[in-house]
């Protein structure tokens, strides 16, 4: 049997460190990912936080207007398409979990069953995501903003 030599041991202590490190990257790359991720979440979320609040300023009850108020909820539909957009952006970027999207999609497509949201939606956005509003728009006549947005609960007082 043959001697190896200390030239071959220091080679293969190269090649491990650099596979440690290679595997060290890669976890390094899945901790960016996920942080990317929570910190896309938590924007969502404030996004929402600050609507609410807004309308607690005003004196609203959030998605709950009379017809008095149908400019609210009108507003409300050109948030949630620009809040929808950047979220198909952040999808279509590996920054939104599918199941998450799948159950985005399924929003998407309530809300293009809306008459309002029909008139609103302008032609100048990505195909596939303006395929998602046509969707909700094939299931027969749309429905008035003011249905979707009005509470019994809370108009009962």
């Amino acid at each position: 049997m043959k001697k190896v030599g200390s030239d071959t041991w220091i080679q293969l202590l190269g090649m491990l460190s650099v596979l440690a490190g290679l595997v060290f990257v890669g976890l390094e790359m899945r901790q960016s990912h996920q942080i990317a991720l929570a910190s896309q979440h938590q924007a969502r979320t404030q996004m929402w936080m600050d609507q609410v609040n807004t309308h607690t300023e005003a004196g609203l009850a959030y998605r709950n207007y009379d017809a008095q108020e149908l400019y609210v909820a009108v507003n409300q539909l050109h948030a949630a398409l620009l809040i929808f957009e950047n979220d198909f952006v952040q999808y279509e970027l590996g920054l939104m979990a599918e199941e998450l999207w799948k159950e985005k999609q399924g929003v998407i497509e309530v809300l293009g069953g809306v008459c309002e949201m029909q008139q609103i939606l302008p032609d100048d956005l990505p195909r596939e995501f303006l395929d998602l509003f046509k969707k909700g728009s094939e299931f027969g006549e749309c429905r008035p903003v003011l249905e979707i947005f009005t509470s019994p609960v809370l108009n009962s007082n």
